[in-house]
């Protein structure tokens, strides 16, 4: 029985080509937030100023409009101040959308160092080496170092004797 059948796992071909695992790497992880913050960060002044562009714009599309049609009539007033106002307008309503992208990207650096710390919390941590001589007197094994760990629905060891 072939236990290998696909085209891609070959028995004259080493299995350690097909098995190979990436390592997991913190600093990548944390890389990736900083990087989500900066974008989070890049994504509210962008915002910002293209909705400052497209206030003045629109504010203006009725100067612009006039001088496209060339009327005889006079040209509408375009206030320095108005000027202002609508670019105003535009950056906050394009900063308010640029704030939700920002959310999006926080919230994915977020889970990214969420992911990390579950990893740090769950790896087994080392333990320090458990050193053994015997007595020579009773000829008993003496360990020194931190106490095995109990596998579950094992009882702790009474004091009662």
């Amino acid at each position: 029985m072939n236990l290998c059948s696909t085209k891609y796992c070959k028995p004259d071909r080493p299995l350690s080509r097909y098995s190979s695992m990436v390592s997991y790497d913190p600093a990548a992880l944390q890389k990736y937030a900083e990087q989500l913050y900066a974008r989070a960060r890049l994504s509210i002044m962008l915002h910002c100023f293209s909705g400052f562009v497209i206030g003045i714009f629109v504010q203006n599309i009725p100067t612009l409009i006039w001088y496209g049609s060339k009327s005889p009539s006079n040209p509408p007033a375009s206030d320095p101040d108005t000027f202002w106002i609508g670019a105003a307008i535009g950056a906050v309503v394009f900063a308010s959308i640029g704030n939700a992208r920002a959310l999006k990207f926080r919230m994915l650096a977020q889970t990214a160092l969420c992911q990390m710390q579950i990893e740090q919390n769950t790896r087994p941590q080392p333990t320090s080496e458990v050193v053994a001589d015997i007595d020579q007197t009773t000829g008993q094994i003496r360990y020194s170092g931190p106490p095995p760990p109990r596998h579950q629905g094992e009882l702790a060891p009474s004091s009662q004797a």
